[in-house]
């Protein structure tokens, strides 16, 4: 089996994600690596949980594949919108930082809804990989 199949990969991938997280969400200045554009933020947000999303989505299916797609995606979704929710009120403690942005958890959600969008066609990809 490969390390791309095995879901202790990717379940690592997920603490990894969201140590990365807790550090990025501490930061009292953060300044991001893309040029300006309107609503940048809420682009980054959802990004970077669609791709926790996907990392937790490929845990499921590779842990627990009898598992439907709905069940994982309901899943996937309530944990990105209960980490986004607590991300952004620890954030409301961090000096320089608002928290409690519901613009910025909506985009936390929704990175959510993509990664079970995507996750699906990944998965063919990962398999052939994989032998």
């Amino acid at each position: 089996m490969s390390i791309l199949s095995r879901p202790l990969s990717w379940f690592l991938a997920v603490v990894v994600w969201y140590a990365a997280l807790l550090y990025l969400s501490s930061q009292s200045q953060l300044e991001a690596p893309v040029p300006e554009f309107m609503h940048r933020d809420k682009v980054m947000h959802l990004t970077y949980f669609a791709l926790g999303g996907i990392c937790l989505y490929l845990a499921l299916r590779f842990s627990r594949p009898h598992f439907t797609h709905a069940r994982i995606s309901l899943f996937v979704i309530l944990f990105c919108a209960s980490i986004g929710a607590l991300d952004e009120f620890r954030q409301s403690f961090t000096p320089n930082r608002s928290g409690n942005d519901l613009g910025d958890w909506i985009a936390d959600t929704l990175g959510g809804v993509v990664a079970c969008f995507v996750s699906p066609y990944l998965l063919p990809l990962i398999k052939k990989l994989s032998r």
